[in-house]
C-alpha cells in the first residue's frame, strides 16, 4: 500500500503539477501549483525513520506538508 501510495504521488507531481502547460496559467495559478508540486516531498523537508530492532529492516520516509488545505495540510493562524 505504502509502495502505491508513493508511485501515485510521483505520477502527481510530474503529470500534473509538473505540466509543461501551467506556463500557460495566470500568476497565482502558477504560484498554487509550485506550492502544491512540492508538498510531501523532500523539497520542504522528510523525516528518515528506521526500525532499531534486531532483524529489522523496516524503514519509512515521511515528508512534511506544506501546511495548505489545498494538499491536506492545515494553516495555522499566527497571533
Amino acid at each position: 500500500m505504502a509502495q502505491q501510495l508513493k508511485e501515485i504521488r510521483q505520477l502527481l507531481q510530474q503529470k500534473i503539477f509538473g505540466h509543461k502547460s501551467i506556463s500557460n496559467f495566470n500568476i497565482c495559478s502558477q504560484a498554487i501549483f509550485s506550492r502544491l508540486n512540492k508538498c510531501h516531498t523532500a523539497a520542504i523537508g522528510v523525516h528518515h525513520l528506521k526500525c532499531n530492532k534486531a532483524g529489522c529492516s523496516n524503514q519509512l520516509y515521511q515528508y512534511h506538508s506544506c501546511n495548505d488545505p489545498a494538499s491536506g495540510g492545515t494553516l495555522i493562524a499566527a497571533d
